[in-house]
């Protein structure tokens, strides 16, 4: 986005309040403040906090009062998201066997590749824990959809393993392609220390 210093944008925000037009400033003074190519950053800044946030503020302390009454803060305020999400959701069920049938590779890789034989023979190794930790680290979810794995690649976003380059590096994810960029390690006890590096921390 890029605004002029002719533009007449200030740094107000124009709400449909059930019927009733309203214009917020999204900080003080700030239908006197232009937006300038100088300060348009703070502007979206401010944009993005006012929907993401203030707007519904209401809604959201509505919701943490009444969760917090069913679990209060103190008994889980210990837990990361990641940690909470598992609590909550359980653990779980991944069939290595499906994903294995289910993930598609990047030169120079195929289902046949020493590392991606040593990949899988080292996570069918793994407890139900690190394999949870593990898609989480892959897909941003540490849940199975249903239909298992070809889920993903019926929806055109497949598991994807793509070399990661030197083994000295560790492994790399993109979640939102569902991609796994895995260095060419050499041996079980190398890959197993790496990826587990990796999905802890």
């Amino acid at each position: 986005i890029c605004f002029l210093k002719s533009s007449v944008l200030s740094f107000t925000i124009d709400v449909n309040d059930f019927g009733e037009h309203k214009t917020i400033e999204l900080k003080e003074n700030g239908e006197k403040i232009p937006v300038t190519n100088e300060n348009k950053q703070e502007y979206v800044m401010l944009y993005a906090e006012y929907h993401l946030n203030k707007s519904i503020k209401k809604q959201i302390d509505a919701f943490c009062k009444g969760f917090n009454e069913i679990i209060p803060f103190e008994d889980i305020k210990i837990f990361s998201p990641s940690e909470l999400n598992l609590l909550i959701c359980g653990m779980p069920i991944i069939d290595i066997d499906d994903l294995r049938k289910n993930t598609t590779y990047e030169s120079p890789y195929n289902s046949n590749h020493p590392v991606i034989l040593l990949f899988f023979k080292v996570i069918s190794k793994w407890d139900t824990e690190n394999l949870a930790k593990f898609l989480l680290f892959l897909t941003g979810s540490s849940q199975v959809p249903i239909n298992g794995f070809k889920t993903f690649k019926d929806r055109g976003n497949p598991i994807r393993i793509m070399s990661g380059g030197d083994r000295n590096r560790f492994p790399v994810s993109h979640t939102c392609f569902n991609l796994l960029a895995l260095p060419e390690y050499r041996d079980e006890n190398e890959m197993n220390n790496k990826l587990i590096q990796a999905i802890q921390y």
